[in-house]
């Protein structure tokens, strides 16, 4: 008996790419690609997902495997079934492959999970991945919610916008979080920067929140140990009536406090290994100035 091709993985929305294996004389021939993508990302910061190819029929069998190199480090509630869940680490990705066969033939396919979770603000359907460190989660991408105000860096809205997100006003920062979420307090940060330090980075904290690359010269480039993926997204400052003008060396990102000046506060990732004992900073806001930083949002 031939496999038919129904009997392969099918994902309602992912791709699934199709490759074939030869046990035996007879091969079966498949499509090389289905629908579009090919990566499952998890609903939220979870660390299995539930795989689902179509049921068996009568003299055929079936079996997942973790093909990548992390194979240790995930396993399935049942391999021999076509609907099973998956469980790995959380900030693993994992290739894992379905084979079917009826002791003659077999053809497989390929799909890859990753467990960094994702996050989509249903008023624009942005994604945004999310990263957990400690008992916090994070978005792991700036914010890019329009609003009246917010600008991107440089004006450029096609180079910058997916990258580095947009800068708002502290107003804005205060008031455009999806729901269940909230703009970090200093208390926030402040655990950000003590939860870092447990993993080691006591003085190295930008260091493991930067991305591997996107900073000014390699020596600024981070390891992004945890996959906060910080970049140079800027800030802008605008007196009056005035164009704003933008800065990008830095990282800045609005809190919502504000120290004994008035100023309002927030934690800056620069071009040194750390971000400055609590990493928290305070702008001075003088009247008629108004200042644009990026924003990650906190989960309650």
């Amino acid at each position: 008996m031939k496999i038919k091709f129904s009997h392969i993985l099918y994902l309602i929305i992912f791709v699934i790419v199709f490759t074939n294996c030869k046990d035996g004389n007879d091969i079966v021939s498949l499509p090389t690609q289905l629908g579009s993508g090919d990566t499952i990302f998890t609903a939220d910061v979870d660390t299995f997902v539930t795989l689902n190819a179509l049921p068996l029929e009568k003299g055929l069998t079936g079996k997942w495997q973790i093909v990548s190199a992390n194979s240790k480090l995930g396993s399935f509630q049942n391999a021999a079934s076509p609907t099973t869940r998956f469980f790995g680490k959380y900030r693993q990705t994992y290739t894992l492959r379905w084979t079917v066969s009826n002791g003659i033939d077999s053809a497989s396919t390929n799909v890859t999970v990753n467990l960094l979770g994702v996050f989509t603000d249903t008023r624009d359907n942005q994604q945004y991945k999310l990263i957990k460190i400690g008992n916090q989660i994070w978005m792991a991408e700036n914010f890019r919610f329009r609003t009246d105000s917010s600008l991107i860096y440089q004006n450029d809205s096609v180079t910058n916008y997916k990258t580095y997100g947009r800068l708002y006003t502290i107003a804005d920062a205060n008031n455009s979080a999806p729901a269940g979420w909230h703009l970090p307090t200093v208390a926030d940060d402040q655990i950000l920067t003590t939860n870092i330090r447990n993993y080691g980075f006591t003085n190295k904290e930008a260091t493991a929140l930067k991305a591997t690359t996107g900073w000014s010269t390699t020596a600024y480039n981070g390891t992004d140990y945890f996959g906060f993926a910080a970049l140079p997204s800027g800030y802008s400052t605008q007196i009056g009536t005035a164009a704003p003008t933008f800065t990008g060396s830095t990282a800045h990102f609005w809190n919502t406090g504000i120290d004994a000046n008035h100023n309002c506060q927030y934690l800056i990732i620069g071009t040194t290994a750390n971000i400055g004992g609590t990493g928290l900073n305070a702008a001075a806001m003088p009247a008629g100035t108004v200042y644009r930083r990026s924003v990650r949002y906190l989960r309650y």
